[in-house]
């Protein structure tokens, strides 16, 4: 497909829901997409079910992509989450988030006049985060302003010769 679009439950003017938030799933084998935008809730049902994300430019997801497949964001691909990529449980765990483009996890705190929201962008519960040749993955490992709760979680991460794994850690170790 050249581009998928999942829109956000809708609510009318009393702030009731009026539509549902949608959803795709993708119960089995390899779905590519040229852009995403997810506002709902994307499925993967099996480990072999593959989400690609593969036309050069913007992509988004504010909404989850959750099960036990596998995530792709291609060469070229700017992926910016500030929803939840993950596994649907600690045991059942998104198999593999293959990075070769960009993948931006959103992290900021709330304003203290209330006045800006907190943004939490989520990466957890994945067996492997691999970053290929020219692959970057932008991402903090705990929730902004929070000393415990975790937005990264990978039981396993391999950075490929080329590919970078930036981190708050980086900011400030290269000044």
């Amino acid at each position: 497909a050249d581009s998928l679009t999942i829109n956000a439950a809708q609510t009318n003017v009393a702030g009731q829901t009026n539509t549902q938030a949608g959803s795709f799933t993708l119960a089995s084998g390899a779905f590519a997409v040229g852009t995403l935008t997810n506002n709902g809730t994307i499925s993967l049902g099996q480990a072999t079910s593959k989400l690609s994300i593969v036309a050069a430019g913007e992509s988004k997801n504010a909404g989850t992509i959750s099960g036990i497949g596998s995530v792709v964001v291609g060469e070229g691909v700017t992926l910016t989450n500030t929803g939840s990529i993950s596994g649907t449980s600690d045991t059942d765990k998104l198999v593999k988030l293959e990075v070769n483009g960009t993948l931006k996890n959103i992290n900021t705190a709330a304003s203290t006049d209330g006045t800006v929201k907190a943004v939490t962008g989520t990466l957890l519960n994945v067996t492997e985060v691999v970053i290929g040749n020219g692959g970057v993955l932008e991402s903090d490992f705990l929730k902004a302003g929070s000393t415990t709760e975790s937005v990264y979680g990978a039981d396993k991460t391999t950075v490929n010769e080329g590919g970078k794994f930036v981190t708050s850690l980086n900011i400030l170790a290269d000044g």
